[in-house]
């Protein structure tokens, strides 16, 4: 039996407010915690700037793999050069962000 439209964009607001509640929740609980420089953490918010800073640069190489994505759902050169521009300069705007907090922090 098929969900409604209405149902569905109800189930959709729910599920979103609770994402968007338990996220919040998350990053303030990460403020008070001690920032991890070695080992694995899920959390990008638990990790020290310089491990910011190399989850950045790992995480940029799906760039390429999101750029073929939009291009093949909409068949757009424009439509992919405007995703891949806009995707590297967060990429870049948020590696060197890292950096610099990262360097002032080894400074302190």
């Amino acid at each position: 039996m098929p969900i409604s439209g209405q149902l569905f964009d109800i189930f959709l607001c729910i599920f979103a407010v609770s994402v968007a509640i338990a996220l919040v929740i998350h990053i303030k609980g990460a403020k008070t915690r001690e920032k991890i420089d070695k080992g694995f953490s899920l959390s990008y918010w638990n990790l020290s700037y310089r491990r910011k800073f190399i989850r950045t640069l790992w995480s940029s190489l799906l760039i390429i793999p999101a750029m073929l994505l939009v291009h093949m759902s909409y068949h757009s050169v424009i439509v992919t050069i405007v995703v891949g521009i806009v995707l590297l300069a967060i990429f870049t705007a948020q590696a060197v962000y890292n950096y610099m907090k990262w360097k002032k922090e080894k400074c302190d």
